[in-house]
């Protein structure tokens, strides 16, 4: 918004009058009648009519825009950023099956429930702009019960990036950390690493 400030300075002029009257042997008269009808008027009548009207059509549908189909999405192209946590040694794909796949449930109150490869329980997902994005999943195991001082600390997350209703792309980590003395014991007899991050992404479609 733009503010407009105008000042107004009037100079007002004031006459005088002289008078000079003397006597002589001839009487001289000087009467000055000069008189000072100075009566300039400034107006200023500048008017701003500035009507700048700005329409903004841009409407934010927010999750409206987009929003994923329910049921069954296909994992494929995975690409892993990083995996000492060996997630991808054991991942055997049946010629012409997909390398994974998630479900999506919606809960009818603006949340979803996503299944991640049935390994684990569904993780609490809403939309935010384009993306169904997913809260932490995180556990604890103490494997001190099984003999071994060491307890063990997993953290997993997940979100889709839509295109459309049915295509996005999945993203996804695991980051597990062991406290205690004998994690090493218990990793070589679980035979499976107890500190480690993996992480990747992938294309995602709908099954129809």
């Amino acid at each position: 918004m733009r503010f407009y400030v105008l000042f107004s300075f009037l100079i007002a002029c004031t006459s005088t009058k002289d008078a000079d009257s003397g006597s002589n042997e001839e009487a001289d008269t000087d009467t000055d009648t000069d008189t000072d009808t100075d009566t300039d008027t400034d107006t200023d009548t500048d008017t701003d009519t500035d009507t700048d009207t700005d329409t903004d059509t841009d409407t934010d549908t927010g999750s409206g825009s987009i929003v994923p189909n329910t049921g069954t999405w296909h994992i494929n192209d995975v690409t892993w950023l990083m995996d000492s946590c060996g997630v991808d040694d054991g991942i055997d794909v049946p010629e012409g099956e997909p390398e994974g796949t998630i479900v999506v449930t919606d809960n009818g109150d603006a949340t979803y429930d996503v299944s991640v490869f049935l390994h684990f329980e569904s993780f609490s997902c809403a939309m935010v702009d384009t993306t169904l994005t997913c809260a932490l999943l995180s556990s604890v195991d103490d494997y001190n019960t099984s003999g071994f001082d060491a307890v063990v600390s997993s953290d997993y997350s997940f979100n889709l990036a839509l295109v459309d209703n049915s295509t996005g792309e999945a993203n996804w980590t695991i980051n597990k950390a062991c406290d205690g003395t004998q994690c090493d014991d218990a990793s070589a007899v679980l035979e499976v690493p107890v500190s480690c991050s993996s992480g990747a992404y992938a294309a995602a479609t709908h099954a129809p």
